[in-house]
């Protein structure tokens, strides 16, 4: 089913006429919609990093990627945090992927799919209202793309319970939960697929996200070990000054 993300968006930043939708909020719609194949491009950068390993190993052209939850209207620390970066980067001329993880979301107990729904709209308005422009980065919603449930899935093979277990922000996310949802348990596998699924090698975070940035690590060393090289090492952009914090 359509998320009308593309209207209200629109809506939220006062480009809606009775005239009818822009061609430029079209766009958008279109990159929330469909399957994201820029990431594909050939076009190698300067900064490409190269994997580890043998002579001829792949080289990777340098590429960002981000998501933030649709949790509720933004507030500054959302902008400090994360989203003035974004634009920064996305202005630099870096290849930018952003997405709004909607199905991090939905790992929370008894959450509301109507306030869901809304919220991924009012986040979609202010990506775009803070500069996020959908014609120099790939911004989409992360549940259009069945693509990270599956290399997901992939990923949860290679990944051990003790380590899931162990993981610094599952005892905070699951403190006072009589029962924890198996997708509590496995968020940080997802947040690993949404960042090897574009080969990004660089993922802005705060201090307090590196361990999920070492969890990507060693998933993409992992699957390369047994596979062959596919994924890029990614490497940490830390935010300087404040802390992304997950909700």
């Amino acid at each position: 089913m359509e998320v009308p993300v593309l209207a209200t968006a629109a809506r939220f930043t006062g480009v809606v006429h009775t005239l009818g939708v822009p061609a430029r909020f079209r766009a958008l719609r279109r990159y929330a919609r469909t399957f994201p194949r820029r990431f594909h491009s050939e076009e190698k950068s300067p900064a490409a990093q190269k994997s580890p390993g043998s002579k001829g190993a792949a080289v990777f052209p340098r590429k960002v990627f981000s998501g933030i939850q649709p949790t509720g209207v933004p507030h500054l620390g959302n902008y400090f945090g994360a989203i003035r970066q974004w634009a920064e980067l996305q202005d630099s001329g870096v290849e930018c992927v952003f997405s709004v993880v909607d199905l991090h979301s939905i790992t929370r107990p008894h959450y509301d799919p109507n306030v869901l729904r809304n919220n991924i709209e009012v986040m979609t308005a202010t990506l775009l209202a803070c500069g996020i422009d959908p014609e120099k980065s790939l911004l989409f919603l992360q549940s259009q793309v069945p693509e990270h449930g599956q290399l997901s899935w992939i990923l949860s093979c290679l990944h051990t319970t003790a380590r899931l277990q162990h993981f610094p922000q599952y005892k905070e996310k699951t403190a006072g939960l009589k029962e924890v949802p198996l997708g509590l348990y496995l968020y940080p596998v997802l947040q690993c697929a949404d960042v090897l699924l574009y080969k990004a090698t660089d993922v802005p975070v705060g201090h307090d996200q590196l361990p999920h940035i070492y969890l990507v690590q060693d998933a993409a060393e992992a699957f390369n070990k047994r596979f062959g090289t596919v994924f890029p090492r990614p490497e940490p952009l830390l935010v300087s000054g404040v802390a992304i914090q997950t909700p």
